[in-house]
C-alpha cells in the first residue's frame, strides 16, 4: 500500500518517526533514480549509455499529457518532502532517550535490523533510541535536502509542461523557496538571498501573499545576518503592508518596521511607481517590492506649457501601513534643479490609508526642462521615503488598478492629467493670434476686402510670411437654387473663388503664393488685406491660413524649435445680390386656349412681337445698400443683341435687402430661356461698379395663331355704386363654329343685374362674339374682378382668366365721398 508512503500509521509511537521518515525518503530517492535510469526521459549517464548501446530507446520526452508521477523529478521532490519531515521528527525526539548505556553495548543482532546486548535482548525504547541515535545530522539532513530539491529543479525544468500556467510557476517558485530556507538552515546566506530574490517576485507579480510572506521572513533573516539596515527596513515595511492574516499580525509587523526605522535613523528607501497591481490581480508588470505600502500619483495640468506661464503638479499620496507615519517635510525632485520644490507644511503626517493631496507650482523656464522624477517623504525619525514617479510621458496606469478604499480624490480626478510627469517646451504655442474677416457679405461678381491681423500677445516673429490657400466645397451644388444668376465672369476659365492683391480682378494670387508680412515685434501688430472675388456661385470654401516665422529673441540653448507656425481657417461664402421672377404679359387682359401644350386650366399667355416680359427683381444682400444704376435687356447671354429699360442717373437708386422693382422688357416672339436681364449695381462703400446677368427661366411661350382667345374688357376707371359693364370677347380662329358657355364662377364684391352665364356660338375663320355683364361694384379700394370660366365645348378644354387680369382698384362714390366729408 502507498498509503504509509504519505502518512505514518497512527499507532506509530513518535520515537519511530524518524525512522518512518528515513524509509519513506529512502524509497522515493530509489524509485527516482530508478526512473531517470529506465526512461528515455529521465536524462541520467546510464539512460544516456543505454541509448548509446543500442539497449534502450533514444532520449525523448515524455508522453503528451503524462502525469506527474511519469517524471523523476516527482519523486526526488517527494524524497526531499520526506527528508524534511525526518529532520523535523529528529529534533521533536531526543536520540539519548532508552540509549544510557551508549552504542558500545549494543550489538547486531541475528536478523537484519534488529540489536541485542550481550545480557539479553533490548526494550522498544533502547532500540529506537538506539536506532535515532545512528541518524544523520540535521546539517546532514539539510545538504541531502537540498540535494534532493536540486535535482528535482532540474528535471522539471528539463521534463516539466512548460505550459506558462499559474501551477507550473508555483512548482518551480516552491522548489527555489525550499531551496532558499535550506541554504539559509545550512548557513549560506548568500545563496539563500540570491534564491529569495528570484522567487520573490513571482509570488508578488501573482498576489500569492501568504507564500510572500513566509519568503519575506526568510529575506529578513538574510538581511539581518548581512547587517544591511536598508534593506532589512524595506522587507520590514513590505511586511507590514502585507498585514498578515490578522490584526495582530498587522501590529507586530508595523512594530518590527518602526524598530527597523529608529535602527535606519537617515536612511533613503526608494520605492518605484510602477505597474505591478495589488494583490488579487492577475496582469503587471515588474515593480519596485513597496509600491503597495506607499502610493503616489502625480500629473501636470496638460502636457504642454508656454515659458514664463505657471502651472500647477498635483500630488497624492497614500501610506498602505498600518499605523500612521509622521512627515517632517515632503520633496518635489526635478530632472533640473531649478524646479526642485521643498515644504514642511504641505503634508504633516500620513494616517493609515488616507489620501494626502498638495499642488507644486512651477514656472518653466527657457533651457530648462520640466520632468518631475519623484517625491521624498522625510520622516520624523529621519527615515526617507523616495518615491520615484517614473518618466510620466503618458497616464499612469496605476488608476485603473487602485481598490475600491484607495478611490482617488475629486481634486486630482479633475484637478490633473495623472501620469503627466513631463511638460513639453518645444512645442509652446506662439504667443501671436492670426484673424481673417470678410467686409459684410460677399456677393455674387463683387471684389468683397478681407481684412487680415496678425497681433503678438508676447512673443517676436522676423522674416514673417503669411500663405494663403482657398479648398473649394462640394461641386455637387448647382447655382439653378439662386434662380441661375451669375456674374460677368461665369464664363471665365479657373476656380470659382478667386483671391486677389487689389480690388482689381487683374491681381489674381497664385495658388500658395504667399504674402511678406516682415518682422513683428513682441506686443506689435501687423494688419494688411487681400480680396475675394467670387466667379459663380456655389458651395461654401474654406481659407486655410498660415503665418510662418523665425521666432525672435529666442535663447539659443532652449532647444525649441525657432521656426514657428500659426493656422487659422476660415469659411468663405457667397450669396447673389437678387433674385428676379419673370412671365411675359401679352395686349392687356387678353388669354388664349392653347391644346397641345395646355397649361393649369388650360390658359396659357399668347405671345407676339408686340409682348413684354415683366421682372420682379428683388435685393437679396443681407444687410447691404445696393444702388441700381441700369438694367439692361439681352437675347442671349451673349449681351449681342438687347437694350437698354432703365438707366438711373446720379448714381442710381439706392435698395435695402427686401426691397424689390418691376421692370418690363421686350419679349421676342418664339423666345427661349436665354433671354436675360443684365444688371449694373454698385454696394455702398464698394469698390465699383457690377453687373450680374438675371437669365428670364421660364417656360416656352407659343408663337402664331391659337384656336381661341378671350379678352376681358372693363372701364379703366370704376366707381362704387355706379353700374359698369364688364364684357367678354371671344375670338375664333379655327375653321368651325365653335359653342362656349361663359360663366361667373364667383362675384364678390359685386352687385348683378341680369344673367350670370350664357352659351354663345362663335363665327369661324376669325368670327369673334362679345358676352356683356351688368354689376355694381359694393366698396372701394383694391379688388378683383368676378372669376370667369370659358368652356369650349368643341375642345372639351376650360379656360379660367387668372387673378392679374382681373386686378383692379374701384374709387369711391360721390355718396361715399360725402359721407367721408361728413365724419
Amino acid at each position: 500500500s502507498a498509503k504509509p508512503l504519505r502518512r505514518p500509521p497512527g499507532w506509530l509511537p513518535p520515537a519511530a518517526l524518524p525512522r518512518h521518515w528515513s524509509w519513506v525518503a529512502r524509497q522515493h530517492r530509489a524509485f527516482a533514480e530508478l526512473l531517470s535510469q529506465r526512461t528515455p526521459w529521465g536524462g541520467s549517464a546510464s539512460a544516456a549509455a543505454g541509448a548509446a548501446a543500442g539497449t534502450m530507446p533514444l532520449p525523448s520526452p515524455p508522453p503528451p499529457n503524462a502525469p506527474m508521477t511519469y517524471l523523476p523529478g516527482f519523486w526526488y521532490h517527494a524524497a526531499a518532502n520526506a527528508t524534511e519531515r525526518l529532520r523535523r521528527a529528529a529534533e521533536s525526539v531526543d536520540v539519548d532517550e532508552g540509549n544510557s548505556g551508549g552504542d558500545g553495548k549494543y550489538v547486531d543482532g541475528r536478523y537484519v535490523g534488529t540489536f541485542a546486548r550481550g545480557d539479553g535482548p533490548i526494550t522498544d525504547a533502547e532500540y529506537l533510541g538506539h536506532v535515532n541515535s545512528r541518524l544523520p545530522s540535521a546539517p546532514e539532513l539539510v545538504k541531502t535536502s537540498i540535494e534532493l530539491l536540486t535535482k528535482a529543479h532540474d528535471h522539471f525544468k528539463r521534463t516539466a509542461p512548460k505550459d506558462g500556467s499559474a501551477g507550473s510557476a508555483r512548482l518551480f517558485a516552491s522548489i527555489v523557496a525550499r531551496l532558499a530556507r535550506g541554504y539559509l538552515l545550512a548557513g549560506d546566506f548568500v545563496s539563500s538571498k540570491r534564491l529569495f530574490d528570484s522567487v520573490a517576485p513571482v509570488y508578488r507579480r501573482e498576489g500569492w501573499d501568504d507564500l510572500l510572506g513566509g519568503v519575506l521572513m526568510g529575506m529578513k533573516d538574510c538581511a539581518r545576518h548581512a547587517k544591511s539596515n536598508s534593506e532589512h527596513l524595506e522587507i520590514c515595511l513590505e511586511i507590514a503592508a502585507l498585514g498578515g492574516t490578522s490584526a495582530s499580525d498587522a501590529v507586530a509587523a508595523m512594530a518590527a518596521a518602526q524598530a527597523a526605522m529608529e535602527d535606519a535613523n537617515g536612511t533613503e528607501v526608494t520605492i518605484g511607481m510602477g505597474t505591478t497591481p495589488r494583490s488579487g490581480h492577475s496582469s503587471g508588470g515588474d515593480d519596485h517590492p513597496l509600491a503597495r505600502a506607499v502610493h503616489c500619483v502625480a500629473g501636470f495640468g496638460a502636457s504642454h506649457a508656454v515659458p514664463g506661464e505657471p502651472i500647477e503638479l498635483t500630488v497624492a499620496v497614500r501610506s498602505c501601513l498600518p499605523a500612521t507615519l509622521p512627515v517632517k517635510s515632503v520633496t518635489a525632485v526635478f530632472g533640473d534643479g531649478l524646479y526642485d520644490w521643498t515644504s514642511e507644511d504641505a503634508v504633516s503626517e500620513l494616517p493609515a490609508r488616507t489620501w494626502r493631496v498638495f499642488v507644486v507650482k512651477v514656472t518653466p523656464a527657457w533651457g530648462h526642462p520640466v520632468n518631475v522624477v519623484a517625491l521624498v517623504l522625510t520622516l520624523a525619525n529621519g527615515v526617507r521615503f523616495r518615491l520615484e514617479l517614473g518618466d510620466g510621458n503618458r497616464e499612469s496606469p496605476r488608476r485603473g488598478w487602485l481598490a475600491p478604499d484607495e478611490r482617488l480624490p475629486a481634486a486630482v480626478n479633475s484637478g490633473c492629467n495623472l501620469g503627466v510627469h513631463s511638460l513639453n517646451l518645444r512645442a509652446a504655442p506662439l504667443k501671436m493670434s492670426l484673424s481673417v474677416n470678410i467686409d459684410g457679405p460677399a456677393l455674387l461678381g463683387e471684389v468683397t476686402a478681407m481684412p487680415l491681423a496678425v497681433v503678438s500677445t508676447g512673443d517676436g516673429l522676423d522674416d514673417a510670411e503669411l500663405v494663403l490657400t482657398v479648398k473649394e466645397g462640394d461641386k455637387a451644388s448647382s447655382t439653378r437654387e439662386n434662380g441661375g444668376i451669375r456674374g460677368v465672369e461665369a464664363s471665365a476659365p479657373g476656380p470659382d473663388v478667386v483671391l486677389l492683391r487689389a480690388p482689381d480682378s487683374q491681381s489674381a494670387m497664385q495658388p500658395r503664393e504667399s504674402i511678406a508680412v516682415g518682422n513683428v515685434s513682441a506686443g506689435g501688430t501687423w494688419r494688411g488685406k487681400v480680396y475675394v472675388l467670387w466667379r459663380r456661385l456655389g458651395p461654401p470654401a474654406t481659407l486655410a491660413a498660415e503665418l510662418r516665422g523665425v521666432r525672435s529673441g529666442l535663447p539659443a540653448e532652449s532647444g525649441v524649435e525657432a521656426n514657428a507656425a500659426l493656422e487659422t481657417v476660415a469659411e468663405l461664402s457667397a450669396r447673389a445680390p437678387f433674385t428676379a421672377t419673370h412671365r411675359v404679359l401679352s395686349a392687356y387682359r387678353t388669354f388664349a386656349l392653347v391644346l397641345d401644350e395646355p397649361a393649369s386650366a388650360g390658359t396659357v399667355e399668347h405671345a407676339s412681337d408686340g409682348d413684354v416680359t415683366a421682372s420682379t427683381v428683388s435685393v437679396a444682400a443681407a444687410g447691404s445698400i445696393l444702388a441700381v444704376d441700369s438694367v439692361r435687356a439681352t437675347k442671349g447671354f451673349k449681351g449681342d443683341e438687347g437694350a437698354i429699360v432703365r438707366n438711373e442717373p446720379n448714381g442710381g437708386v439706392e435698395l435695402g435687402e427686401g426691397d424689390e422693382f418691376l421692370q418690363l422688357w421686350p419679349h421676342w416672339a418664339g423666345g427661349d430661356a436665354k433671354d436675360a436681364l443684365n444688371v449694373t449695381w454698385r454696394r455702398r462703400g464698394g469698390f465699383g461698379p457690377v453687373q450680374s446677368v438675371l437669365p428670364a427661366s421660364r417656360s416656352r411661350v407659343p408663337g402664331g395663331k391659337v384656336p381661341l382667345t378671350v379678352t376681358l374688357e372693363c372701364p379703366p376707371r370704376l366707381h362704387a355704386g355706379a353700374p359698369f359693364q364688364m364684357e367678354v370677347r371671344c375670338r375664333n380662329d379655327t375653321s368651325t363654329p365653335q359653342a362656349l358657355t361663359v360663366r361667373v364662377v364667383d362675384c364678390a364684391g359685386f352687385v348683378y343685374s341680369g344673367a350670370r352665364s350664357a352659351d354663345v356660338t362663335v363665327d369661324p375663320d376669325g368670327g369673334q362674339t362679345h358676352v356683356p355683364f351688368t354689376l355694381t361694384a359694393v366698396d372701394s379700394g383694391e379688388t378683383l374682378l368676378p372669376d370667369l370660366e370659358i368652356t369650349a365645348k368643341g375642345f372639351g378644354a376650360q379656360l379660367r382668366l387668372p387673378r392679374e387680369s382681373r386686378e383692379l382698384y374701384v374709387v369711391a362714390g360721390e355718396r361715399q365721398q360725402a359721407a367721408t366729408a361728413v365724419v
